[in-house]
């Protein structure tokens, strides 16, 4: 059973499990091969046909998670929206919402170093991330303010979301100045938006 189940793993199954157990944790490096192929059913020596070692296998999470990252957003900031945030607002209580909850995928992405060189996947798939981001934020800049042509907008995004990051880092760290997840996440978000409006739009 064990031989049946690792000849149908592939790369993409085995990067989609890596997530899912990321995501709650505090301490990343608690995945590595072998916690990996027991929760796959498979053997660790299997996976060396696929990463080099636990930080090959981090930097391949690291660039599946951005595209993951992005849906999630997208999806969260729908819900905000329909709960009556403005378009930022929303855009910025979804990656709130989603780096407080979801803290492996924020600390891969953001605060625990990772060892060996960076591959130039994870170079790509952070760009594109970026860009479709990006994206998101001009568009609501150009609903919001008119007239405004937004090509601030990737400083901004970067300043507002430095400043989420840091929030959240604080939160996680239990250095935090509001205990309460819910409004901080709020509170984050509403002052992200302000910053990212008051950036792209300085003379």
């Amino acid at each position: 059973m064990t031989g049946q189940k690792r000849l149908l793993l592939d790369r993409a199954q085995i990067l989609d499990a890596a997530l899912a157990l990321l995501r709650e944790k505090q301490n990343i490096r608690e995945l590595n091969l072998r916690s990996l192929a027991g929760a796959l059913g498979c053997s660790h020596a299997n996976l060396y046909n696929y990463f080099s070692g636990a930080d090959a296998l981090l930097w391949a999470a690291h660039a599946a998670l951005q595209p993951v990252l992005i849906d999630e957003t997208d999806r969260r900031a729908a819900v905000a929206l329909a709960a009556g945030y403005d378009g930022l607002t929303a855009l910025f209580y979804a990656t709130a919402e989603l780096y407080v909850t979801c803290p492996g995928w924020f600390h891969l992405c953001w605060t625990a170093p990772l060892g060996g060189e960076r591959p130039p996947q994870d170079i790509a798939a952070m760009r594109d991330a970026r860009a479709r981001l990006d994206g998101q934020a001009a568009a609501l800049l150009r609903t919001a303010l008119p007239g405004i042509s937004g090509k601030e907008v990737t400083e901004a995004m970067h300043v507002a979301h430095c400043f989420l990051v840091g929030e959240v880092s604080n939160y996680h760290a239990g250095r935090r100045q509001i205990d309460d997840a819910g409004l901080l996440i709020e509170t984050a978000a509403k002052r992200a938006a302000k910053l990212f409006v008051l950036w792209a739009t300085k003379e």
